[in-house]
């Protein structure tokens, strides 16, 4: 663990949620700070990507960085986090998924030597913003970034990547769980259900 960073993604704009997602309450905490908690747990190295003032970030004692190609959403956080990192890899978590678990972390880290990233798949879907990323991809994002491709799955489709099915990740009751995201008030008020 310790030739990788933990990375969270706070530069989204949260325009469909209509306020900062990274610091919605999640009982007695917030999302980042209950994301920032789980990753400390595994990583002795932790960092925030976000385009937001630092001042924000500072009760987490964490390092904040900004993206440094501006508008390409998750792609230029990954960006970012592996620019800065000074460890050859990269664990990335984006701030709306309150309930990752990290006990996931350790199988997919495990796994990363010799390939790009490291990527869940739940059924058919793929789950690239809780992922591990070598330094290798950077070549490649910076084409697609200058491509003005900002998709993730046409990133990893130029990656070596290897996928770790639901199978190998059933350490935890509820996998369904840890990979919800909130985008929307609606996915809001539907956290209610799964705190």
């Amino acid at each position: 663990m310790t030739e990788i960073t933990g990375v969270i993604l706070a530069g989204g704009k949260s325009t469909r949620m209509g306020m900062d997602k990274a610091f919605i309450p999640i009982g007695q905490t917030t999302m980042i700070k209950k994301i920032a908690s789980e990753l400390r747990k595994v990583f002795s190295r932790v960092m925030v990507v976000s385009n937001k003032r630092e001042f924000l970030y500072q009760h987490l004692g964490l390092p904040v960085v900004n993206d440094l190609r501006s508008g390409c959403g998750p792609l230029g956080g990954i960006h970012a986090g592996l620019t800065f990192a000074d460890t050859p890899y990269i664990f990335v978590v984006a701030c709306d998924m309150p309930f990752i678990d990290a006990r996931l972390i350790p199988v997919l880290v495990g796994t990363c030597s010799g390939y790009d990233a490291v990527v869940p798949r739940i059924k058919e879907c793929m789950e690239p913003l809780f992922a591990v990323y070598s330094k290798s991809c950077l070549p490649s994002i910076e084409q697609v970034i200058d491509n003005k491709n900002f998709k993730l799955v046409d990133l990893l489709s130029r990656l070596k990547v290897n996928y770790i099915d639901e199978s190998r990740l059933n350490l935890v009751p509820d996998l369904k769980r840890v990979f919800i995201n909130i985008n929307t008030p609606r996915d809001l008020l539907e956290l209610v259900k799964y705190s």
